[in-house]
């Protein structure tokens, strides 16, 4: 495994665990709001959909195929898409923006798209159920959309 893949690694990674335990806004200026997980009903953090967005970044740069790439790009961009229809806040639109940068530079310098083929894969047969299932219960999972 390259270097540069494991520094995107370990940044996503550390991007899903300091949003889950500190917030959505703590990292954003001139806020840099703290809101400890400390609640019963804020452990649904751990499974919300911008989060689980910067796991499969992290599993496309730890497996970096044509099929994670086109996993995790998608992926990324139905959350971009979900979260300007919904809330639309401008640094969380471009925090969302900037979660696919990394994704698409290393993509269109490391894989060949004209040898690349998806292979419909668990990941994501996964990643789909996933996506319904917030759906279906996002009006439960997230406050702001009413």
């Amino acid at each position: 495994m390259k270097t540069i893949n494991k520094i995107l690694i370990i940044f996503y990674l550390y991007l899903y665990v300091s949003y889950v335990f500190f917030g959505p806004d703590h990292l954003y200026y001139p806020k840099f709001e703290v809101d400890l997980l400390d609640e019963k009903h804020e452990l649904k953090r751990f499974i919300w959909i911008t989060y689980i967005g910067l796991l499969v970044i992290a599993y496309y740069f730890a497996f970096p195929t044509y099929t994670n790439f086109v996993n995790a790009f998608i992926f990324n961009f139905i959350v971009l898409i979900s979260y300007v229809k919904n809330k639309s806040r401008i640094e969380g639109t471009l925090f969302h923006m900037f979660n696919l940068i990394p994704v698409l530079i290393y993509g269109l310098y490391t894989l060949d798209f004209n040898k690349g083929k998806y292979e419909f894969n668990m990941v994501t047969i996964c990643l789909i159920i996933y996506i319904i299932l917030i759906e279906i219960f996002k009006r439960r999972l997230y406050k702001v959309i009413q």
